[in-house]
């Protein structure tokens, strides 16, 4: 992202250059294309920059407050929506990242808290009904690395993203 996207806040949300794991493939199959396509907008940078509004930390530079504007309300709330959207799906293949992403945006929808995937768990544990206690720990636990990575039920990943959604949505 460049200085000007950011201040003031323009919606979409435009970026420069975007790498991660989850693109990683995309890239070593042709890194010359994957480079000049890897530029555009991305509705799920309103739910980063949120966060990084909320807890970052500026490790040398100006305050967060000086570079980046905030995020209106209904603009984190369009990202964190575009990012369930095909939860019920995703769950089998990334059950620990969705079961955390939905409790946050649960968490975010009942109480208005900006929480992380970690955040969004705890708060699944105290908030959410029982049942899905023992889904969550093993989600929270897999994903701090305290287990290793564990085959989960997929009919009961399946039933949470079904109850998380509809109470969303």
């Amino acid at each position: 992202m460049v200085q000007s996207a950011l201040r003031p806040f323009q919606t979409p949300i435009p970026f420069d250059f975007h790498f991660s794991k989850y693109h990683y493939q995309d890239y070593v199959q042709s890194p010359n294309q994957y480079i000049q396509t890897m530029h555009g907008t991305d509705s799920d940078l309103a739910a980063h920059l949120t966060i990084m509004n909320h807890y970052g930390q500026v490790l040398t530079g100006p305050a967060i407050a000086e570079v980046f504007s905030p995020i209106p309300p209904a603009v984190y709330w369009q990202a964190l929506v575009f990012d369930i959207a095909d939860a019920q799906t995703d769950i089998t293949v990334d059950p620990v990242y969705v079961t955390l992403n939905l409790c946050r945006v649960l968490a975010y929808q009942r109480s208005g808290l900006i929480l992380s995937k970690s955040g969004g768990g705890q708060w699944g544990l105290a908030h959410l009904d029982l049942r899905w206690r023992p889904l969550i720990n093993a989600a929270l636990q897999t994903y701090s690395g305290d287990l290793p990575s564990i085959r989960f039920d997929s009919s009961t990943l399946t039933d949470f993203a079904t109850m998380a959604l509809i109470t969303i949505l």
